[in-house]
């Protein structure tokens, strides 16, 4: 993932499923469930991943198998603290950090903080819900803005009576479905921009936004 990531690693345990093509989804069900998902029958017959109620994994070079994740963890080198995600029949759990030792120092500390950063990455890579689309390419300033406008006008005006506190970066970037270090790169590097900026015009734009535009994306976080 680059070098700066140079020294930490990976790790993934899933249990083997099946496979796709074994699948079998009747029409009925394809229609029922495109009725309250964002996508159309054909879209969930081609990729029957998106209606698997659990994290699934892409498997390089068999992308028929089916590798239900059970968690994720990434660390530095030898380091006794790793952060890590687990998925369970209930639900994920938020990523946290983990020891395997009583025994931490100082720049164990730091490195686990830059773990939870790399676990982030690898989550919006193999974690994608529903919803708005899971990319930021061709994403401009004033989009991301009127998108930081909607969660801000939310958090004024709420919705079906429900109030919202002022939003983040870090909600922005959950709207988009990617991970905050993935915007805050994509609003530096690519639109040379920066976040107070698109901020400020984003409040700007949530002054003027009425109850009767919110788009569905917005409408399906809350």
């Amino acid at each position: 993932m680059g070098d700066a990531w140079d020294g930490f690693s990976i790790d993934v345990l899933g249990r083997r499923l099946g496979r796709f093509s074994e699948l079998t989804i009747s029409e009925d069900d394809l229609k029922l469930a495109a009725k309250t998902m964002p996508y159309p029958v054909e879209v969930l017959k081609s990729n029957p991943r998106l209606l698997l109620p659990f994290v699934c994994l892409n498997v390089p070079g068999d992308s028929d198998l089916i590798v239900r994740v059970l968690y994720l963890r990434t660390r530095y080198k030898n380091s006794p603290l790793f952060a890590e995600k687990r998925f369970s029949p209930y639900g994920s759990l938020d990523p946290a950090v983990r020891t395997e030792s009583n025994t931490v120092g100082r720049a164990d500390y730091d490195k686990a903080q830059k773990a939870l950063e790399l676990l982030g990455l690898v989550i919006e890579k193999i974690d994608q819900p529903p919803g708005r689309p899971h990319e930021l390419e061709g994403e401009n300033a004033s989009q991301i803005a009127e998108t930081y406008g909607w969660l801000w006008f939310c958090s004024q005006n709420g919705i079906d009576d429900r109030k919202f506190p002022i939003p983040t970066m870090t909600d922005v970037a959950s709207a988009y479905k990617v991970h905050r270090v993935t915007l805050s790169n994509h609003i530096r590097k690519r639109l040379g921009t920066t976040w107070p900026k698109i901020k400020k015009q984003g409040i700007d734009i949530g002054k003027n936004l009425t109850t009767e535009q919110i788009p569905a994306f917005i409408k399906a976080r809350f």
